[in-house]
């Protein structure tokens, strides 16, 4: 069952130790980012799934708790997560939020192709347990002139890496209790570097007794 939900996007720059002196350009983002994980953990969900998009993969790949990633590929000696180093970029800086938050839960990374997303983030939430998912993604990197993939009108169609994770959150949310409803909250919607970033918290409210 769906309890809880988070977007973040995944810019490296999030964690301090990579962002160094450029950390306060980013720092509202952080910040939001830090809060939304804070209400997917009080949601106390048996277990919490990090969700992000590969492009190369044809179908969905699971990984355990003991699953984690390196931004070491960044300049720094940062790990997050277990000790098995597997992790794409979304899942390491979804590991590295769910570490910041001091999360001791259970949790799983999943990696979605581009198709069947949403069908994926059903089946994470279908069963008896209660799910909480952390959807990591980044919106168009189209956004401005200095944005990586320069401005584009059609920018939400874009050089959008989110797209399977939304999809997957969205999949996850249809397993909540019957008369339940979601309240979906953002915290933060901006384009500090030409690219979309948005947090967004979704959370289950329940029906009355």
């Amino acid at each position: 069952m769906f309890v809880a939900g988070v977007v973040c996007p995944h810019p490296p720059l999030i964690v301090p130790e990579v962002a160094q002196g450029a950390a306060s350009e980013l720092e509202e983002l952080r910040i939001a980012c830090r809060a939304a994980i804070k209400t997917i953990v009080a949601a106390s969900p048996d277990e919490i799934v990090c969700v992000a998009s590969d492009p190369d993969l044809e179908r969905v790949e699971r990984y355990g708790p003991d699953a984690g990633g390196s931004l070491r590929g960044f300049g720094v000696d940062v790990s997050s997560g277990g000790d098995d180093e597997q992790l794409g970029l979304g899942l390491t800086v979804g590991a590295w939020l769910l570490d910041d938050a001091g999360w001791e839960g259970q949790r799983a990374y999943v990696s979605l192709p581009l198709a069947g997303a949403f069908g994926a983030g059903r089946d994470l939430a279908s069963g008896l347990g209660t799910v909480g998912v952390l959807a990591m993604g980044d919106g168009s990197a189209k956004r401005t002139a200095q944005a990586p993939g320069f401005f584009d009108a059609r920018a939400a169609e874009l050089w959008s890496s989110g797209g399977p994770a939304w999809q997957a959150l969205a999949g996850a949310a249809t397993q909540t209790p019957p008369g339940s409803r979601i309240v979906a909250d953002i915290g933060y919607d901006a384009a500090p570097y030409g690219v979309g970033y948005v947090v967004s918290t979704w959370t289950l409210v329940q029906p009355p007794d």
